[in-house]
């Protein structure tokens, strides 16, 4: 399957206001290069710079959620890397493994681009230097407390 076009919510909010701005703009100088600037046409403008202005609050807290949302989903992230990479407790590598592995699933928050390929990238390191250590250590379930033989 292809990947869907995701626009996030502060984008869509971003180009209305801009979209606005841009309406509101042109409107007035079609209205003053063709002579048609008078009073009634700054009462309109206000308006529409009215309506505009109510959307602003909303588009903050859009911005607020959105990053608040990433920096749980980092702190989540360094918090799995950190356990993963415990090589002195197998059972908190394997929950930050398990960890890492949930945080990059479709419903989790996603990273911009560059982020994803950094914490791809990084996993695959961590995958790779996991196996070398198991390959050397015989395994994740290999006894190496060297008990009585």
């Amino acid at each position: 399957m292809g990947r869907s076009l995701r626009v996030p919510a502060i984008g869509l909010a971003v180009a209305g206001l801009l979209l606005a701005a841009v309406l509101s703009v042109g409107t007035t100088w079609f209205l003053v290069a063709t002579g048609r600037w008078d009073a009634a046409a700054w009462g309109v403008l206000a308006e529409a710079w009215r309506a505009v202005a109510a959307f602003i609050p909303a588009a903050v807290v859009l911005v607020a959620f959105q990053v608040y949302r990433a920096d749980q989903w980092w702190k989540r992230v360094e918090w799995a890397l950190d356990a993963a990479s415990d090589d002195e407790h197998p059972v908190r590598q394997l929950a930050g493994l398990t960890a890492l592995n949930e945080l990059r699933r479709p419903g989790s928050w996603r990273p911009p681009r560059q982020d994803d390929r950094m914490f791809r990238a990084v996993g695959a390191a961590l995958s790779r230097h996991l196996a070398r250590r198991w390959d050397e250590d015989g395994g994740p379930g290999a006894d190496t407390r060297g008990g009585a033989e």
